[in-house]
């Protein structure tokens, strides 16, 4: 049995680093100048899509007007970030919890 407990806090354990790096990464991203769209990063832009995707909830040809993408190409950025770990509940703000 003491296997069983030593497997679940080794995987709690690389559950929290993940979530620290996506955590690293967002700041990262978020803490970019936020300029025109044209000059962010692939990153910045990927996260504002998630963003908005998910949160705000626009059409995938609304995000994709706005981005010059086509909406499959929005659909498929959404679906990495989400295979990523990212989630709406990372965008709240620490007041919203």
């Amino acid at each position: 049995m003491g296997n069983e407990a030593e497997d679940r806090e080794f995987f709690k354990d690389m559950e929290i680093l993940r979530l620290r790096e996506l955590l690293e990464l967002q700041n990262k991203i978020l803490s970019q100048d936020l300029g025109d769209h044209k000059t962010w990063t692939i990153e910045r832009r990927n996260l504002e899509i998630f963003r908005l995707r998910k949160q705000q909830y626009l059409k995938l040809q609304a995000i994709g007007d706005r981005f010059d993408l086509s909406k499959e190409r929005v659909r498929i950025i959404v679906k990495k970030m989400e295979e990523k770990g990212f989630d709406v509940q990372n965008f709240r703000p620490s007041g919203d919890r």
